[in-house]
């Protein structure tokens, strides 16, 4: 299973660091496929290095991809249909 479409041709991920309970990221990353998951400690110091893993993975996985990308945090609402 991979990561929730939002709109035909879009998809959601979330980025983070490791944190202290790594096996219950890869779990959770494993049951959804939603996951991105960085060698690095989930903190705003680290917010450019989070940035940059997102950055990558854009690169790495959507070569082809003619969209934007967008980088959103949980304090924000973002409108898809817009």
């Amino acid at each position: 299973e991979h990561a929730k479409s939002i709109q035909p041709n879009m998809n959601l991920f979330f980025l983070l660091g490791e944190g202290e309970n790594k096996e219950e990221i890869q779990n959770e990353a494993s049951k959804h496929g939603d996951l991105i998951v960085g060698q690095f400690e989930d903190t705003y110091d680290n917010l450019p290095i989070k940035t940059l893993l997102g950055y990558q993975f854009y690169n790495d996985f959507c070569p082809t991809s003619n969209f934007p990308v967008a980088f959103v945090d949980d304090d924000t609402l973002v409108r898809f249909d817009r």
